[in-house]
């Protein structure tokens, strides 16, 4: 069975569409860590970094690391204005303090989105399962909830 397993595992690497996003991946952390600094990058410098990519690689990223969830970490990106975001990045509470002053939505930001899996995810894009499904089977923590 084990091997059964490793079979169709080693097959699914082998898809075109796995080999384009292990591509893209190679391509986007050799522009962003090109000098294995990266990880300790000041955040004004790692910000010059992301304005070398490509827009596709920006969006596979922002996949990659969940950023393209709505309402990602209970803040309404939407709502936040450019000079804000700027400020927030320096800041050492910046996401802490999006928080509090671009809340999400009520009722959208009762969904604890790192929890979801992308298949579900999917099903909300394609408007086969509602946002107040998953409210019930993935409530938001004590941590996120509004006071």
């Amino acid at each position: 069975m084990a091997t059964a397993n490793a079979t169709a595992a080693r097959k699914l690497e082998e898809t075109p569409e796995v080999v384009r996003a292990r591509e893209l991946e190679a391509r986007v952390m050799k522009k962003l860590n090109f000098d294995g600094r990266y990880a300790v990058l000041h955040p004004l410098e790692s910000q010059s970094r992301f304005a070398k990519l490509t827009n596709n690689e920006l969006e596979f990223l922002g996949r990659i690391m969940g950023w393209s969830v709505p309402y990602y970490r209970g803040v309404d990106w939407d709502t936040v204005p450019p000079a804000m975001l700027a400020e927030a990045i320096m800041h050492p509470d910046g996401v802490g303090l999006l928080q509090s002053l671009y809340p999400a939505p009520t009722g959208a930001d009762q969904v604890n989105w790192e929890e979801v899996s992308e298949d579900e995810l999917h099903l909300v894009a394609t408007n086969k399962t509602t946002i107040k499904e998953l409210q019930g089977k993935y409530p938001v923590s004590s941590q996120w909830a509004k006071k």
